[in-house]
């Protein structure tokens, strides 16, 4: 429970090191709301989080929305500049430079300014490819070795911070009536929470082979061999073989989608152990990810 980025915040703003022209032409311009009592980098890394944890829903003319958004910030902000201690601490809090940090944080989250009307856009922008990055991690998580691992709270998108709103009431009623439903929308995070009752699903029917199985990675060739990783589990004569996309975030913003499409995988293909040659899209279709059971 105990970060300061909720996972999908993070998958959110993993996005931006595949783009890094783009984020940087936003970022300077940001960077000239600065003003002087603030240290740069601490403004750089609050325009990181507006940006990752800017909920897909909340519109530049919301003034409730982006007051609620803008207290859970200042949360964030109090504790980051604390435990980073550059500047203030827990132990000697120096509240002057935290309320420069705080009034600033609230001059540009006010509704209409150019910081809200870019980060609308931006993350508007990038939540597809951060999607795909947090089902491709979704998906790893429950199929690589090791236990899964889940916080409640976080079938569905995760764009938390620090406590108390990392530590709110989880709303399961939502989530029973979602999995019900076989809700798989994108914007609710329905995706993701089916991707993992599917998995959880799998890990029942082929015990042995999670618990007992070896796993060797897969040699990747093609066009985006650099961009994805493949491996398999195998135990006796069962095998599961799985790739997904690890860099695939250009594609997916340019489509508007938490899928890359097939003509992005192009040739790529897998090359397994036995001699086998598998081509990814075979697997994954036009998704960033894909498992085959045999």
């Amino acid at each position: 429970h105990d970060h300061k980025r909720g996972e999908d915040v993070r998958t959110r703003l993993a996005v931006l090191s595949e783009i890094p022209s783009r984020w940087c032409e936003l970022a300077d311009r940001w960077a000239s709301t600065v003003p002087y009592r603030v240290d740069c980098g601490d403004a750089h890394m609050l325009h990181q989080t507006i940006v990752g944890a800017w909920p897909i829903d909340l519109a530049a003319d919301d003034e409730d929305g982006l007051g609620r958004f803008t207290d859970r910030l200042a949360q964030w902000q109090i504790k980051a500049l604390r435990e980073a201690k550059l500047v203030t601490s827990w132990a000697c809090p120096d509240e002057a430079y935290e309320q420069a940090c705080l009034e600033y944080l609230r001059e540009i989250m006010s509704p209409g300014s150019d910081v809200v009307r870019d980060a609308v856009c931006f993350a508007s922008e990038i939540a597809p490819a951060g999607w795909a990055k947090s089902l491709v991690q979704t998906m790893l998580r429950y199929t690589l070795p090791g236990v899964p691992d889940l916080y409640q709270g976080c079938e569905l998108w995760d764009q938390s911070l620090v406590d108390p709103d990392n530590r709110r009431p989880v709303d399961y009623e939502n989530r029973i009536d979602a999995l019900r439903r076989s809700d798989n929308a994108w914007l609710t995070g329905g995706s993701k929470q089916h991707l993992i009752s599917e998995l959880l699903g799998l890990r029942r029917e082929q015990p042995d082979l999670f618990r007992h199985g070896r796993t060797n990675y897969v040699e990747l060739q093609g066009t985006q061999s650099a961009n994805a990783i493949a491996f398999e589990r195998h135990l006796d004569d069962k095998r599961m073989i799985l790739v997904a996309a690890t860099q695939c975030s250009r594609p997916c913003i340019e489509h508007r989608s938490p899928s890359p499409s097939r003509d992005w995988w192009d040739d790529t293909k897998l090359l397994l152990p036995n001699g086998e040659t598998i081509a990814a899209i075979d697997l994954t279709g036009d998704s960033a990810f894909g498992l085959k059971v045999y």
